[in-house]
């Protein structure tokens, strides 16, 4: 079976008042950013904006960073765990 990617999006509006630019995140499959964008589209997890993308990040990093509730889905400041950290994920999945 086939390990599926996924990418971390974070998107924001740089019109927006300072403290507010921050639109929210989603992890999302892909196999580039440019599909992961798109996968973002139809789950209804983009909100527009500015798109900042991190990945790839193997599945398996994934599941054992990030509970699967929060894949696929728009999170907000307050959703995302304090000390997470995306870096975290992509360092531990180097070592897998």
């Amino acid at each position: 079976m086939t390990e599926v990617n996924w990418f971390w999006l974070s998107f924001c509006d740089e019109n927006a008042p300072e403290g507010s630019q921050f639109l929210g995140g989603c992890y999302v499959p892909g196999d580039n950013v440019v599909e992961a964008v798109k996968n973002a589209w139809d789950l209804g997890c983009n909100p527009g904006g500015q798109v900042a993308a991190m990945g790839p990040i193997p599945e398996g990093a994934l599941r054992e960073n990030v509970p699967e509730g929060n894949w696929c889905r728009l999170l907000q400041r307050q959703d995302i765990p304090d000390g997470h950290s995306i870096a975290e994920i992509e360092a531990q999945s180097e070592t897998n």
